[in-house]
């Protein structure tokens, strides 16, 4: 079946990827091979693996978490009633923030307790924490007097508890409706557009303004 989504282990040497045979897969690049975990009877949306590599995390309406250490034995984290559409590692690897389809963005410990969970009105394709800063990037929407489901992208605290700093091309002669966004590895720059459009924006990630 179709791959959802693939991550890039720390040492370049290997891959992990996820998708409708509810498999997670550990590819190994000069080989070519893979070791195969079965996680689910159903399709995996999500993936992420963990700043030093000893973790993989995969998602559908449940959260796995794999151990390396452990041959990748999985145990189930958190369980919604929604897809979770997009996941990533804090940079010290001891937290995984979550988007859940249509409904909210959640910051877990690795043992699976909630800290903390923020309503949100994206599908949340992306979500991403900026490198050296306290930050994470979340695609979200608004409503405008043109576009009732217009959408944007924030930087939100990285605890959840505000949002910092919004990205918006509404001004720009061709706007995009944001659905997924990235930061560049420095952390300067934000690049993001639709899934449903072949437009994107570049943004300044410290005053938000639109690049091109």
């Amino acid at each position: 079946g179709s791959v959802s989504e693939i991550g890039v282990f720390p040492d370049r040497r290997r891959l992990a990827s996820v998708g409708d045979d509810g498999t997670l897969r550990i590819w190994d690049l000069a080989t070519l091979t893979s070791k195969a975990i079965t996680l689910s009877h159903e399709g995996l949306c999500s993936l992420a693996v963990s700043p030093d590599g000893r973790h993989v995390a995969a998602g559908n309406t449940s959260i796995y978490l794999c151990d390396s250490e452990q041959a990748f034995s999985a145990r189930e984290l958190l369980r919604r009633e929604h897809t979770v559409e997009s996941m990533a590692f804090s940079p010290d690897g001891q937290k995984l923030a979550a988007g859940t389809r249509y409904d909210e963005v959640c910051l877990l410990s690795l043992d699976g307790k909630v800290i903390k969970s923020v309503p949100c009105a994206s599908r949340i394709e992306s979500l991403e924490f900026m490198p050296k800063q306290p930050f994470l990037l979340v695609p979200n929407r608004r409503a405008v007097a043109y576009d009732s489901r217009h959408g944007i992208a924030q930087l939100w605290r990285d605890d959840l508890s505000a949002v910092e700093r919004e990205f918006d091309s509404s001004d720009a002669k061709r706007r995009a409706d944001i659905t997924m966004a990235r930061l560049s590895p420095d952390g300067k720059w934000i690049a993001g557009g639709g899934l449903y459009q072949s437009r994107m924006h570049l943004f300044d990630s410290a005053t938000g303004r639109v690049v091109s």
